[in-house]
């Protein structure tokens, strides 16, 4: 039954979001409130008026407090972080055991309540109701307004895209009006919101209608313009929620007394209604990609569908049993042909638009406080998100929800199923009460009623790579651990003692001769499709050294491909603390390093090289393949590989291509300085981190490699492997190219094919 009042007795009634924003129960005894960070205090000589009771302040002086405490890539954990659980509390239906990414969030800073003087000169605490951020990231816009009997509120801009250091660049305050909903127009730069007035000025009437929309102007900057708003009166006691798309403004409004609210269409001037649809507690808004609009009404659960200029409603969910909690915020968002609704008591659920089936749903288990403990908001974060604050990304589907005293829990999509992360929600402790959260890129705004604003940033620990699992032992990979004894790999290439030495054996010598140094293999090159595997010898490095590979096409110049395809931020690196990340996708072993010196490798154990650009792991015909030993790439960077991002060379990885190295130097780079090295020809070989020479037995090229350009002992020993295309040696021709050398057992080099 729609409940009855009159305009003098609205202090709960019409406090649509004033209430549930601070505790999301139906009442306002027994909220929990926080009382800390202190409030913000907005002095008169501050401020401009642009409208009766409107003003704003393009220097403020109140800035967020910033939390530098918290290292980055802090696991939330309860010693960390406030109060957080290991694993979901929520019911995951079927579910599976698969877990999503390991997030990691950062508290970088608190923005306290906004405080507003009322008709009386005195400061009256406001609080956060809506956060709005821009598609980039940069940029984030808060609405504010009041739980008490004054029509109070504002409006903060802030900068986010130094994600540690957020600033506040703008402020508004409304001495006449609260707001519920804020959204941004970026073509025009302007500010919508949605909410409640009592003031002549806007053209209330005195009656039970003093919901109303509007619009302010920011300039390029993002500081508000000296100019008049626009505004729109609309019909019932408050604006819900505003989303500014497809050339329209779209606004609901929650019941009033005599008078129904609903969804409004109108035109971005403000200044027409092109549409309204009659909707008892509408509560939200969203628009998918094709500009389809999606209404949310509670009291009970109900989604209605509506083209872009709100014809052809179509009611796609309808529970009775949700969303039953009087006059609290219920949020939903439309992505990928679902609809994430925040149904209050209930839950989310996420829905399937094509049928209205439920696809999800996370519940609060039996016992729970009820009256506290509800989904108010639900917000996903489907950017590519950075590890640090430049150039590199991830992927993921990331699903936030504000849980009222439970604080804020978040989920990953994978295969449009939700799934639990290992760690998955933050309890921000005291009275606050978490109400509001909004994402985009790698930000987090949390709205906690009067325990303010938390602004959050996102990263994700992936954790050591784990070494790939060995093939079984075959007898070719046997026969290589001692490499033509006593004329073994180790032997050829002695620890310390350069390549260049004068009493370098026979083998070597030729091997880095002035006249073979264009006959040194660039790539393993493909003949017929095939699967790959190296057989690991010898490992001479100080480093923990990670091998890595890319595959070019056929008919691709091998650094071309690289430059112009596969060196690209989230595709072959990422970035995480500041060096770039070789991703998984491209590594063979993450940590080359014997079992003698601590590490996991075993002299003979052979692995394939799995590629997954095909979906068996196979090579094509054609393809040419590129391995990339990178210097350290263990243990100096997080347990993960580094490429190239200066041109110091000691950063730079061993290509096997030495075409590459050098195309992404500039010639000045010290690489083509002198060297300490010694032997006549080390000069003709300044870049050429390999050697390579094919053995017929079990078909098999060995390659020998150097993890440093200059400055190295020129030992070519850091890593000595085999690469075949054959596990077990049988009969047949090699379907990858063999080098222009082939050893025999006695050391000898001759021409492969003379």
């Amino acid at each position: 039954m729609k409940n009855k009042f009159n305009i003098k007795t609205m202090t709960v009634m019409r406090k649509f979001f004033g209430i549930t924003l601070i505790c999301c129960a139906a009442c306002l005894a027994g909220c929990r409130k926080d009382e800390s960070p202190k409030p913000v205090d907005l002095e008169k000589d501050q401020l401009i008026e642009i409208f009766e009771g409107v003003y704003i302040n393009n220097s403020p002086s109140s800035q967020p407090s910033i939390l530098k405490e918290y290292p980055v890539g802090i696991a939330t954990t309860e010693n960390d972080f406030g109060k957080s659980s290991k694993g979901s509390k929520t019911i995951l239906p079927d579910d599976d055991g698969t877990r999503g990414h390991d997030y990691r969030f950062k508290l970088v800073g608190e923005y306290p309540t906004l405080k507003v003087t009322n008709t009386n000169g005195k400061f009256v605490e406001t609080q956060a109701t809506h956060v709005k951020i821009t598609d980039d990231a940069k940029y984030a816009f808060v609405s504010y307004n009041t739980k008490y009997d004054d029509y109070l509120g504002g409006i903060v801009v802030f900068d986010v895209s130094n994600l540690e250091n957020p600033v506040v660049l703008a402020e508004l305050q409304m001495t006449n009006g609260e707001l519920s909903a804020i959204d941004f127009d970026p073509v025009n730069s302007v500010l919508y919101a949605a909410g409640a007035t009592d003031s002549k000025a806007y053209g209330y009437k005195g009656d039970a209608n003093p919901a109303f929309v509007i619009s302010v102007a920011l300039d390029a900057l993002m500081n508000f313009k000296e100019e008049e708003p626009s505004f729109k009166m609309l019909t019932s006691y408050q604006g819900t929620s505003v989303k500014v798309a497809n050339g329209y403004v779209y606004v609901t409004t929650g019941d009033g007394e005599n008078s129904q609210g609903g969804l409004y269409i109108l035109n971005e001037e403000l200044t027409e209604v092109v549409n309204f649809y009659e909707a008892d507690n509408a509560r939200s808004i969203d628009v998918d990609e094709d500009g389809n609009l999606y209404l949310m009404q509670a009291e009970y659960a109900r989604i209605t569908k509506f083209d872009s200029n709100g014809g052809n409603p179509q009611l796609i969910y309808s529970a009775a049993n949700e969303a039953k909690q009087r006059y609290a915020k219920s949020e939903l968002a439309v992505w990928n042909g679902y609809v994430f609704t925040a149904g209050n008591e209930s839950g989310m659920r996420m829905i399937n638009i094509a049928d209205g089936s439920v696809a999800g749903q996370l519940v609060w288990p039996e016992g729970s406080d009820l009256e506290n403990h509800v989904t108010n908001s639900v917000a996903l974060n489907v950017d590519r998100k950075a590890y640090v604050t430049e150039n590199a990304h991830f992927n993921s589907s990331l699903l936030l929800l504000a849980n009222g005293g439970k604080g804020i829990y978040w989920y990953d999509i994978v295969d449009n199923k939700i799934v639990s992360c290992n760690t998955n929600s933050i309890d921000f402790g005291g009275n606050s009460s978490t109400n509001f959260i909004a994402s985009r890129g790698n930000v987090v705004f949390v709205a906690t009623g009067l325990g303010g604003l938390k602004i959050l940033t996102i990263t994700v620990d992936n954790g050591q790579p784990e070494t790939p699992t060995p093939e079984p032992e075959t007898a070719c990979a046997n026969a290589f651990v001692n490499f033509y004894n006593p004329q073994n790999a180790a032997s050829l290439f002695p620890e310390t003692q350069s390549v260049f030495r004068t009493n370098a054996a026979a083998a070597v010598k030729t091997l880095f001769s002035t006249a073979n140094v264009d006959k040194v293999m660039k790539s393993i090159k493909v003949t017929n499709k095939t699967n790959l595997y190296i057989s690991y010898l010898h490992e001479g490095a100080g480093y923990h050294n990670s091998l890595a590979f890319y595959v070019a096409p056929e008919g691709e110049n091998t650094f071309e491909y690289f430059r112009d395809n596969v060196y690209q931020e989230g595709k072959f690196f990422t970035t995480k603390n500041g060096v770039r990340v070789v991703n998984n996708d491209y590594i063979i072993l993450p940590n080359v390093t014997d079992e003698s010196e601590g590490g996991p490798l075993k002299k003979g154990q052979m692995f394939r090289i799995y590629n997954y650009a095909t979906a068996d792991g196979s090579f094509n015909a054609g393809d040419e393949v590129v391995l990339v030993l990178v210097q350290d790439g263990w243990s100096a960077q997080n347990s993960r590989v580094t490429v190239p991002s200066t041109n110091n060379t000691w950063q730079l990885p061993a290509f096997m291509n030495y075409d590459v190295l050098r195309g992404l130097l500039p010639v000045t780079s010290s690489l083509y300085s002198a060297s300490n090295a010694s032997g006549a020809t080390y000069n003709a070989f300044k870049g050429i981190q390999h050697c390579a020479f094919y053995t017929g037995d079990c078909n098999t090229i060995v390659i020998a490699f150097e993890d440093k350009y200059n400055q190295a002992d020129t030992d070519y020993n850091d890593i000595i492997f085999t690469i075949t295309d054959k596990t077990d040696g049988a009969g047949g021709v090699m379907n990858i190219e063999k080098p222009y050398f082939t050893m025999s057992p006695n050391g000898q080099l001759e021409p492969t094919n003379p």
